[in-house]
């Protein structure tokens, strides 16, 4: 099953199309945020490793759109390749359409264009892997590809998933990825999952994880992560995707009276009345991110994770991807992101063995033609992100 999904990176899906002309998005709130970042704007740090070409693909991308007499297609280019999203979605949302998929995407399947590019079923050309090493013993290459974020970034996880599977978005996942603890429980500690895809005869092996983080500041988190990493018996990891922390950038929208602050507070005696009616003191484990994280400054959260981030992960084996922004609200806290990008380039220059990019989530947030882009933006742009990162490990694979 896992075959032809490599193909389908490798050939990046192209059809050809006669009588094409193409058609960018002039106008679009794609086009306004090609503004961000800025073209000046450093997104590669260190040396380049297996996820610096995906974060140069997004940070050039931009959608357009291929039309013909027969056909009428989504894509996206970037400087140099482009990446399909099969139907794409397309009015599956927006003023315009009947459909109005919802956030939970309780209701995608009444939508016909909701299909993403299939897998085709074409055999993996493993002429590149050996099949022997050297000394003549049976050639294997394992790698560990890692997600550790919020469950905007377990979207990104299952897409990738997806991608190795063979199994189109939005058909249903097993459900054995989706439970509380797997799927990524918001916890203190938090789920986690690990699945493995064997390429070549087994030749090539992929180890893809899972851990759920919230805050910057997570301490508790943190460790567990590196407990579970020693569990799956992962001793390096070959490619670290984490994000700029949607909990800590957008704590006050989405946790209101219910912050770390609010919490705390309540926690150790401030009167009720103070929060609002209704709010009772809580139990708050002095040791937990709820008290770690009540009243520091968002650049001490920043600089602790992008530390830990550095001290952890700087071998020369192990590259880390970013994800930055928010693909739900691209136009939301963009001079903080500014900050934090720039925060990832000071510890790099302090961390000079750390290598590490910025992945972009706002350039194709907001995707045109009614495409569906609900939580995590899940829907055609995780989908080519994934693409992107895959492509990215296997151009260096063939390299």
């Amino acid at each position: 099953m896992c075959r032809a999904v490599a193909f389908l990176l490798l050939a990046g899906g192209a059809t050809a199309l006669t009588e094409l002309t193409i058609h960018p998005v002039e106008g679009s709130p794609t086009a306004a945020l090609k503004l961000n970042p800025q073209p000046d704007t450093k997104l590669l740090f260190g040396e380049r490793g297996l996820g610096s070409q995906a974060c140069e693909d997004i940070a050039s991308s931009s959608w357009e759109q291929k039309r013909s007499e027969s056909e009428d297609r989504w894509f996206v280019k970037t400087s140099g390749r482009t990446y399909e999203c099969g139907d794409c979605s397309v009015g599956c949302t927006g003023e315009e359409s009947k459909y109005q998929v919802k956030y939970n995407l309780s209701d995608v399947d009444s939508c016909p264009t909701r299909f993403l590019t299939a897998v085709p079923q074409s055999p993996f050309d493993c002429n590149a892997v050996p099949k022997r090493t050297q000394n003549g013993d049976p050639y294997q290459r394992t790698m560990n590809i890692v997600v550790f974020g919020s469950s905007h970034s377990r979207v990104l996880f299952f897409h990738i998933w997806r991608l190795l599977a063979g199994k189109r978005w939005p058909e249903p996942l097993p459900e054995e990825l989706l439970t509380y603890e797997h799927g990524g429980g918001g916890g203190a500690l938090g789920g986690h999952q690990i699945s493995t895809f064997d390429f070549c005869e087994s030749r090539l092996r992929l180890n893809i994880g899972f851990h759920f983080k919230t805050y910057f500041l997570s301490t508790a988190n943190d460790e567990e992560f590196l407990r579970v990493l020693n569990e799956w018996n992962i001793t390096g990891v070959d490619l670290l995707i984490t994000e700029e922390s949607i909990w800590s950038r957008f704590e006050r929208e989405l946790q209101a009276n219910a912050s770390r602050t609010n919490t705390y507070m309540r926690a150790i005696g401030e009167p009720t009345s103070r929060w609002g009616e209704g709010f009772t003191p809580a139990f708050v484990d002095p040791t937990s991110e709820w008290a770690e994280g009540w009243n520091v400054t968002m650049a001490f959260e920043e600089n602790h994770y992008l530390d830990w981030l550095a001290h952890h992960f700087n071998s020369k084996r192990t590259y880390t991807i970013i994800a930055v922004g928010s693909g739900e609200s691209p136009d939301q806290k963009g001079n903080e992101t500014a900050e934090f990008i720039a925060r990832v380039a000071a510890q790099s220059a302090k961390t000079t063995t750390w290598n590490a990019c910025v992945l972009d989530k706002r350039i194709l947030a907001r995707p045109p033609a009614g495409m569906v882009c609900v939580h995590g933006c899940d829907g055609p742009v995780p989908m080519i992100h994934a693409q992107a990162i895959l492509r990215s490990i296997l151009t260096v694979l063939s390299s």
